[in-house]
């Protein structure tokens, strides 16, 4: 995935810090090309202002200390691990994307901690959906290609039936919990992963193309609201 959603001007970026730093090129050699991407992605995208304007646009503080650490690296480095997890998910029980795009839910996207990332899949059209104003006025405002939408108290969408391939979401973190990882995300696949239910996307089922079952998706870094 981190190859499929780090553009090449990024990359150019790494090259030049690398060639410029010999503490950044100490950091490529501990972290390795896969794990140093990770941190182009979320560190490096706090801390270097040429990756920061390579990146969609980061939540303020106000909103991102709602669903995750406030902290700008941990929020996008916890939404990039997440999204990974998912992509695999999606391939798992999406695999046949030659033919067309597939549509992906995020169910409680907040301010776009994962769908941020998500949006580079290719042949794939991210949605999302939550409760909070401020969220959905920010993700509309700042990730275009992400169609966010309000969602009500209940588990009904203003889409159709059918409308999605995979539908996912983010449950509460567990009481006691400080709420880095102690959350559980679930998400719905075509095939069964784990038999837990989960009564919101219960309530989803007929928005999706296929009939689906749930598969419980662990969280690594949202905040439970």
């Amino acid at each position: 995935m981190l190859d499929s959603i780090t553009p090449a001007p990024m990359l150019d970026r790494l090259a030049q810090l690398r060639a410029q730093s010999p503490e950044f090129e100490t950091l490529h050699y501990i972290l390795g090309p896969e794990r140093i991407l990770e941190w182009a992605h979320s560190v490096g995208v706090s801390t270097d202002h040429r990756l920061r304007d390579l990146s969609p646009p980061v939540p303020p503080h106000e909103l991102r200390s709602i669903v995750a650490a406030p902290s700008e690296s941990v929020f996008l480095w916890s939404g990039l691990k997440d999204a990974q997890m998912l992509a695999t998910y999606i391939d798992r029980y999406v695999p046949a994307r030659t033919a067309r795009s597939i549509d992906v839910l995020d169910f409680g996207c907040g301010c776009g901690r994962t769908t941020r990332f998500l949006q580079h899949l290719p042949q794939v059209r991210v949605h999302g959906t939550d409760i909070n104003e401020a969220f959905v006025a920010w993700c509309r405002n700042n990730l275009p290609d992400v169609q966010t939408s309000l969602n009500g108290t209940n588990a009904e969408l203003a889409a159709g039936t059918g409308a999605y391939d995979f539908i996912y979401l983010h449950a509460p973190a567990r009481a006691g919990h400080d709420g880095l990882g102690g959350g559980a995300g679930s998400g719905y696949g075509r095939r069964r992963h784990r038999a837990a239910e989960n009564p919101w996307l219960s309530g989803h089922r007929h928005y999706l193309r296929q009939r689906a079952a749930p598969a419980d998706v662990p969280d690594v870094g949202r905040r439970g609201q």
